[in-house]
Order: C-alpha cells, then structure tokens, then sequence
C-alpha cells in the first residue's frame, strides 16, 4: 500500500496501518506538523522513524511490529513526547536505554511475548548469562532467568502500564520515578517482586492483575500518603500486605479479588477513614475478621466467594455503615434466610445485589421495610427462591432478575407476586422487560 496525503501541512493526528511502501517526500512532509501518531504493522516506515523530524509528537503508538526487536527511535532530541505505547510486537527483546526522551509521563507496554527489560544499555548483551551486577549502575540488565534494573526510567514518567510480557523483576531497587502516580501490572505471569526498595512517594494508584507468581509488595505502604486506589486482582501467591498495613490518609477504594492464599486485611482498618469502596471476592484464606472492625465511612461495598469473614461481619453490624450506599454479597452456599434474624441492614442503602445464593428460600419482610432509600434491587442465581418480600420500598426504581426459575415463574403467573413488582418502572427477569414476557405468555 502506498500512503498519500492531500494537504500534510495541516494533519496534526495521523493513523498508519499496513503500509509497505512510503517515498521519502511524502514522509518528510506528512511528518512536520504531527503531533499524535499510530502506526500499525508498518515495517516500512520503522527505519525512517530514524529521524529529527518527530521530534514535534506528543504522544506515539506501535502497534503488531511482528520484525521489531529493540526500541532504536532516535529521540534525544524531543522534549515534548509525553506518551508512548508498544504493543503485540512478538520479537521485541529490549527498549534501549537513553533513547526515551526525559519528558515521558506515560509507557504502556503490552503483550510483547520476548520483551526482557523495560531498558538496556546499548553496549550490553541482553542474552548475557551472567547475573553480576555491571560497573556501570545506569542501566538494565537483563538475562535468560530474571530482569533487574539498575537504571532509570525517565524522571518525568508519571503513568507506568505494562501487560502481558514475561519480566520477573520491576525493579531491583528503589529505582521507580518519583514523579509515578499510577501504576498497572497485569498479566504478568512471571512477576514476583514490583521493587525491592519503596514505592514512589508519591503514587496515587497501584493495581495489579493476574500476576501468577507475585509474592510481596514493598514494604513501606503504609507511607504513600497520597496513595488513593489499590487494586489486586488474581494473585494466588500473595499472603499479605506488607507490615506497617495501608495508608490511613487518602485511601478511598481498595479491592482484593481472586486471591486465594491470602490471609488477612490489616489489623487495623477501622482506621481508613478516608475508604469509600471495600471489594473482598474469592479469597477464601481470609479467615480473621478485623477486631476493630471495618471503617464505618464506607459508601461501597463487595463482599463474597466463600468468604469467611462474612459471618463475623455480619455480626458486627452491618447497620453500623451509616453512609452505604451500594451493598454487594455474591456467593453465600449456606444463607436459607436473607437478611438473617438479627441482621439489619443500612438504611441509606440505593443499590442492593444478591447473588449466587444456592439455598435462599426466604427474603425476610422485616429486613426490607426500612429501605426507603432503595432504588436498585438485583438478584441472581437463587433456584429455589419463590417470593419477593412484602415490603418492597416505594422508592425502587429497577428490579433485575437473574437465573432465579422459582421466582421468575410465580412473578409472572401468581397475581400476588405480579401485584408487588406492578409498579416498579424497571422490572429485567433474564434479560427481558417484564412487559415482554407478559406479551409472550398472552400469546
């Protein structure tokens, strides 16, 4: 394909996709005014990227290189590149160190199946099988059996995303910019350690997801003070937080899913009393309910997946989230009774799920009467279920139900069950509005 434009001069954003051949003149003018550019299995215009003339992009993205195996833009010259990303280029060993411009703020790299270091310096063999740290500190090093960094990234680098590649190391000490404020990991099997030394100071989201292998996050933290999110998605060999627990002073969403030899939250997070949103689902290892509790100023949350703390939870006292808005409880085998005698639930409560119940037979009356906050109600997987509660609030605007064959029969055929859902404007049983299947059993 020859690429051809009509007017380069005013093209400020241009998108390159399987491109084999390009002249020489057409490029240099494309090139002079863009400012974002994308390239997409353009093995023709790689050697030409060779050049002062992207010195002007602020933001650059290659896409499904299949030939490309080392990062050897020439950039030293640009001082406004704030973004870049790399993905799916199967053979891509190293980024060569020196050649990220300083004025990055946000890498993604992902799904590059040989990458071995993020950086590398150019006189060093990436193949080396020699694990001894280089006289030389100021870059990566990297062999056959792990990835350690002995360098930089750029000290501008704010937002850091890196997925599906096989690095073990991020790195081997406290080498993270400083300026980082977002941090995503995912699908990093290999992953085992972010950083031996601390996180930035200044970070204000961590997540990771689906990294196998991973066994420790740094210690210290409890000290990220401007720490907001954390989220750990799928880590089966993580135990614990780091001692020292979480950061008390801006922490607002932390969620833990999937983890399954993890052991216990921190003793003390009735302390998080910036935390609005609380996610505990399939880590069944978590046996110890806080002894203080949970904090009370939470408007969200997800508990479930054979979860022991459930009950000790329930015990303390749901009701004593003064300002929960959203409840959210998957996976319950043993609940015949919701809510159980002696469980009240919060009164500011707007949206409500229930999920996977296997034996719920019974949605207590009492339990639903002082919801007059309630607009969203959704229940799913609960076969035996055959009722609704009498005293479904006024206020509910949506009922959504799922995979629940008891109640959706008698909903539709028992005129006492129709009569409590009459006048709920939102009413989905499996995917249908309530009008529709009433349309299909007139039929």
């Amino acid at each position: 394909m020859y690429a051809d434009v009509a007017d380069p001069l005013l093209i400020n954003y241009m998108s390159l996709s399987s491109i084999s051949y390009c002249g020489r003149n057409w490029f240099e003018q494309a090139f002079q005014r863009v400012r974002h550019l994308k390239i997409n299995d353009c093995l023709a215009l790689l050697p030409r990227l060779e050049t002062s003339l992207l010195s002007n992009l602020s933001a650059l993205e290659i896409e499904n290189c299949s030939l490309l195996t080392s990062f050897q833009l020439v950039m030293e010259y640009s001082e406004i590149l704030h973004q870049l990303k790399i993905e799916s280029c199967p053979l891509l060993r190293f980024i060569v160190r020196g050649q990220l411009p300083s004025s990055l703020k946000r890498l993604e790299i992902s799904n590059c199946d040989r990458l071995q270091c993020l950086l590398k310096d150019r006189d060093q063999d990436a193949s080396t099988s020699s694990s001894k740290k280089p006289e030389n500190t100021n870059h990566i090093y990297a062999n056959n059996h792990h990835l350690s960094i002995y360098g930089e990234l750029p000290t501008s680098l704010e937002r850091l995303f890196i997925e599906d590649c096989p690095i073990t190391f991020l790195s081997s000490t406290d080498l993270l910019p400083t300026p980082l404020q977002h941090l995503k990991i995912e699908f990093c099997s290999k992953l085992e350690i972010l950083s031996i030394g601390h996180l930035p100071a200044g970070l204000r989201r961590l997540e990771i997801n689906s990294c196998l292998n991973l066994i420790s996050i740094p210690n210290g933290l409890h000290n990220l003070n401007s720490l907001r999110e954390i989220k750990i998605c799928e880590c089966p060999r993580l135990v614990s937080f780091p001692q020292g627990g979480l950061p008390i002073t801006n922490l607002k969403a932390l969620s833990i899913n999937y983890c399954s030899t993890f052991q216990a939250l921190p003793a003390s997070m009735d302390s998080l009393n910036s935390l609005q949103e609380l996610k505990i689902f399939e880590c069944p290892s978590v046996a110890a309910f806080p002894q203080q509790g949970f904090p009370t100023n939470l408007t969200s949350l997800k508990i479930g997946g054979d979860l022991q703390i459930y009950a000790p939870l329930v015990e303390w006292g749901l009701h004593r989230f003064t300002s929960l808005r959203k409840l959210e409880i998957i996976e319950c085998p043993n609940e015949s009774y919701f809510p159980r005698r002696g469980m009240i639930l919060p009164t500011s409560l707007n949206h409500l799920t229930l999920a996977n119940f296997p034996v719920l037979s019974n949605l207590s009356p009492k339990g639903f009467q002082n919801l007059a906050s309630l607009e969203y109600f959704s229940i799913s997987d609960c076969p035996i279920l055959t009722s609704l509660p009498e005293s479904l609030t006024s206020s509910l605007l949506s009922l959504q139900i799922f995979r629940c064959p008891g109640l959706r029969e008698c909903c539709l055929t028992i005129e006492r069950e129709r009569s409590k859902i009459a006048n709920i404007p939102f009413v989905k049983i499996d995917d249908q509005f309530i009008h529709e299947l009433e349309e299909e059993e007139d039929l």
